[in-house]
């Protein structure tokens, strides 16, 4: 009774050890794409910084097996960051391979203009993982509607009229205040652009109620109310970009007025906006 007993001791510890898998061509070899899946090859997840391999499908169990079997007595710490470059298996010339998932970018027609946060402009922007990262923040922008002075105007070019016998372009502006009382006394406004050499401006000498114009107190010969700007030698007609802006100056001859130390109440084109009249 001794070796019936020797036999079934034998017979029991082969069965329960792990079966030797195949070698690399048969363990990988397929005949068509639901032959192979995707396995680990270490003892984390791809989602935890392991690697993943192709198979064929009647191996997965023994593998997983094997993989346990490996791990079992190890102390694993797993990296912190996401691995899984596929998410399929194919069969490529009788081979299971991984089909690697494909890269989306997230940038991809991203475009990261200038914008405004309130009255803070950012700028200097690029893209990361989809989203727009700007490099510098300029608060208090007058691109982004800041108003140093605190006035709310409309502001109306009347006309603009360019004659060839004078050599000139004249401009009627009016400014309405919408807003508080503007404490405008003592500032100017500049008809400002590069292609006029000298200053030209205008000031005022008071301030204005709500609803009231600048210079409404100064005669015209025309029925509104405002004030004449005039530029001077230009023997031909020309298309050029121009502004009205505010500024208040400590002196109109010794300093000129520009976008950076003043607001701007209107601009236009000569192009768009002038008639030539005899």
């Amino acid at each position: 009774m001794i070796i019936p007993i020797l036999l079934v001791a034998v017979i029991f510890l082969f069965s329960g050890c792990v079966q030797t898998l195949p070698e690399e061509q048969i363990l990988t070899s397929c005949a068509k794409d639901s032959d192979c899946v995707i396995v680990g090859t270490d003892c984390c997840p791809c989602s935890s910084g392991g690697s993943q391999k192709a198979i064929n499908r009647d191996y997965f169990l023994q593998w997983n097996s094997k993989i346990a079997e490996e791990c079992s007595s190890e102390t694993i710490a797993c990296a912190q960051f996401y691995n899984c470059k596929a998410d399929s298996a194919a069969c490529e010339n009788s081979k299971c391979v991984l089909v690697e998932r494909e890269e989306i970018d997230l940038c991809e027609n991203v475009v990261c203009e200038d914008s405004c946060q309130g009255t803070t402009l950012l700028s200097g922007g690029g893209c990361e993982n989809g989203k727009c990262v700007f490099g510098e923040q300029t608060k208090n922008s007058k691109q982004c509607g800041y108003n140093p002075f605190g006035i709310e105007t409309e502001a109306i070019l009347r006309f603009c009229e360019y004659r060839p016998s004078f050599q000139t372009y004249t401009f009627l502006l009016s400014v309405k205040n919408t807003g508080e009382k503007a404490m405008v006394d003592g500032g100017s406004v500049w008809l400002v652009s590069p292609e006029i050499e000298t200053k030209n401006y205008q000031p005022l000498n008071r301030d204005y109620d709500l609803g009231r114009f600048w210079w409404e107190e100064v005669s015209t010969s025309y029925p509104y109310k405002g004030r004449i700007f005039t530029v001077y030698n230009k023997p031909e007609f020309e298309d050029f970009g121009y502004e009205f802006i505010y500024c208040k100056l400590e002196n109109n001859d010794l300093e000129n007025c520009s976008q950076d130390n003043g607001l701007v109440l209107y601009s236009g084109s000569t192009g768009a906006d002038c008639n030539i009249t005899s």
